[in-house]
């Protein structure tokens, strides 16, 4: 189990996983079909637009707990280290 104060990217990051397991399953039990047309379907429905699509879609049934926790992940912003060549 997560504890509080987990960095919102952190909850993302484990999200991302979570949610994408989800979606595996449900493209596998659509029934027998090549890999490269699952990873396809999956690839489609877990990049970042369908997800904000899908969000659109339950905002409404979310509770403030769940809104927050969305609204940290999408706005973390990830530090890069600069490039060290020059």
């Amino acid at each position: 189990m997560l504890r509080r104060g987990v960095f919102p990217l952190a909850l993302a990051y484990i999200g991302d996983a979570v949610y994408e397991l989800a979606i595996r399953t449900l493209v596998m039990n659509r029934g027998n079909m090549q890999v490269n047309k699952m990873h396809k379907k999956t690839a489609n429905l877990v990049k970042a637009d369908a997800q904000a699509r899908f969000y659109l879609l339950l905002e409404e049934e979310l509770t403030d707990a769940e809104k927050a926790a969305y609204r940290r992940g999408r706005n973390a912003k990830s530090l890069r280290c600069r490039s060290t060549r020059r």
